[in-house]
Order: C-alpha cells, then structure tokens, then sequence
C-alpha cells in the first residue's frame, strides 16, 4: 500500500511542480506585455506631447490671425462710417452724378463682403482650434486611463 501511496504523493509533486512553472511563465509573459505596454504609452504620450506643441504654435498663429482678422474689421467698419458721412455730405451740398454715387455705393459693398469674408474666416479658425484642443484631450484622457 505504501508504494502506491508514495507515487501518488510523488505524482501530486510533479504535478504541483508543472502548475507552479506555469504560472512562472504566466507572470513572466505578463510582465513582458506590461514593459511591452508601458514602452507604447509611453511613447504614444510623448507622440502627444510633440502634437500638443505644434497645436500650441498653430494656435498662436490663429490668434494673431484672429486678432489682425479684428483689428481690418474695425478699420473696414470705420471707413463704412467715413464713406456713408462722406456720401451724405456730398448728397447735401450738391447732387452728384450717378455714377458717383455707385462708385460709393461698390466700395461700401466691397467692404462689407470684405467683414463678412474675415468673420468668416475667424469663425472657421476657431472651431477648427476648438476641434483640434477637443481631440487631443481625449486622446491624452485615453491614455491616462490605459496606463
């Protein structure tokens, strides 16, 4: 009886023996695919960070646009105001030809296409800015949370 006993204890070992190897490579394997991971995020956040820059810098460059955009809207405006009072002036004192009175009335067009086109522009600008800034936040949450 004891011979039997005594392989079955020697099984039971063996057995112990393999189960515990096993998990050796498991937790081997898993802290390869952790320094594997890890290696990844970080260089996916350092790939975020060059990207958070070059949005920085772009978004420099939109908020002078922005604020130059700005400052030809007030001039324009300013000058809208100049070439009504002029016309106004120039009705009062004598009566023009018609064709200066469409000359002024073109530039005054011009100009208002011209403030239209420019808040345009700035509108597109911010949310494009506004887009971009959302992107990267996700992206940087993603990450934050991955690792």
């Amino acid at each position: 009886g004891q011979t039997a006993e005594g392989g079955g204890i020697e099984a039971e070992e063996q057995e112990k023996g393999r189960v515990i190897a096993s998990l050796k490579q498991s937790l081997k394997d898993l802290r390869e695919e952790n320094h594997a991971l890890k290696a990844a995020a970080r260089f996916n956040i350092h790939r975020i960070e060059e990207r958070s820059d070059s949005l920085s810098a772009e978004r420099d460059v939109l908020l002078s646009a922005g604020k130059k955009s700005k400052h030809e809207v007030l001039e324009l405006r300013q000058r809208i105001f100049e070439l009504n009072l002029h016309s106004q002036s120039q009705e009062k004192i004598i009566v023009k030809t018609g064709l200066e009175k469409t000359q002024t009335r073109l530039e005054l067009e011009k100009a208002l296409g011209r403030i239209e086109a420019l808040e345009l522009t700035n509108q597109t600008l911010k949310q494009e800015y506004s887009l971009e800034l959302h992107q990267m936040r996700t992206e940087v949450m993603a990450l934050a949370n991955s690792s």
